[in-house]
């Protein structure tokens, strides 16, 4: 679903162009490793943009894929490291974001390197593992369950290793994506965020829309 850049802006900047950012939230939704009762996706999307309106801010969430902190922002004047500040303050939580561009650059980079070897009974998952504050040195080296490759000092490409039940369903057991990031983490002394390769396209090509 193309979702419409022009309005949640204009009458801040009427004479910029707006931008989109893809950004990620660190243990939000069903990545949360808390208690608290989720907050359903669109309602926080929804308080996140009234807060940015009190504070007459260039930032408006447009769209959200799924529940586990997927967003698309829309911007006229912020980069993706200022648009992650602002959305963080207003929002509470801890937010990363890439411009929409680079962010499908490296889908369609991950979309082409080779996956892991076939493995009988398993499911090699591609994915993204962003960082959200500065990697502390370490190199990247792969796991039993997880795969990975370094695409820049900021972004690792990884394939979690999903096992199939008998049925052909994935077995929850194993782990999600906050599994990756912590991997990730742990290797290079500082916090990421990894998704699905699936989520990431959902989010750039098949948002829900966030109503004003």
């Amino acid at each position: 679903m193309k979702l419409d850049d022009s309005s949640p802006n204009k009458s801040l900047h009427p004479t910029a162009k707006a931008v989109k950012h893809i950004a990620l939230g660190v243990n939000i939704g069903n990545l949360s490793r808390g208690r608290r009762a989720r907050e359903p996706m669109l309602a926080r999307c929804q308080r996140i943009n009234r807060s940015l309106v009190e504070k007459r801010v260039d930032l408006r969430v447009i769209g959200f894929f799924r529940h586990t902190g997927n967003l698309v922002l829309c911007t006229a004047t912020l980069d993706a490291a200022q648009a992650a500040a602002t959305l963080s303050h207003a929002d509470g939580a801890t937010w990363m974001a890439v411009a929409e561009n680079a962010m499908r650059a490296a889908v369609e980079n991950v979309r082409r390197l080779q996956s892991p070897e076939p493995e009988k009974g398993v499911r090699w998952t591609p994915g993204l593992a962003f960082a959200v504050t500065k990697p502390g040195g370490g190199s990247i080296t792969s796991t039993k369950k997880v795969r990975l490759r370094s695409l820049d000092s900021g972004t690792v490409a990884a394939w979690k290793r999903d096992r199939i039940t008998d049925r052909g369903r994935l077995d929850m057991r194993e782990g999600g994506w906050g599994a990756v990031s912590g991997v990730v983490g742990d290797q290079t002394n500082s916090q990421w965020t990894a998704r699905s390769l699936t989520s990431l396209e959902g989010a750039l090509d098949h948002p829900t829309p966030v109503a004003e």
